[in-house]
């Protein structure tokens, strides 16, 4: 069974709204816990969309690691590269002190060409 925070973040909708979203020609990113280390919110595999205008579905464990995957999508938005980072849970503000790797994929649809 998994944990109760986890079912959303592994939710097959993730997947289901990924491939409307790409129907659709909508650009957006898919951000996933690629590993963890020590204590952490979510588990490896969970997922989170964050679309062209902010608004997100799915969860990366929330604070600090959704606030930060938020802004490398944007830079992913408008470059197309794909991103690692880790996240350290040290802060006073985190209970938790591991550390979670996200991975940020964007899916381009509508870029503008550049060129000729």
């Amino acid at each position: 069974m998994l944990p109760k925070n986890s079912r959303s973040s592994l939710n097959p909708g993730i997947y289901e709204l990924a491939a409307r979203l790409s129907k659709e020609k909508e650009n957006f990113v898919l951000a996933t816990v690629v590993g963890t280390e020590g204590s952490t919110p979510a588990e490896p595999g969970a997922k989170m969309i964050i679309k062209r205008n902010g608004s997100t579905v799915g969860t990366l464990g929330g604070g600090c690691v959704e606030h930060g995957a938020k802004a490398l999508a944007e830079q992913s938005l408008k470059d197309g590269k794909l991103r690692t980072m880790t996240f350290a849970l040290e802060s006073a503000s985190s209970a938790c002190g591991g550390r979670v790797k996200v991975m940020i994929e964007a899916f381009h649809y509508n870029r503008k060409k550049t060129g000729a």
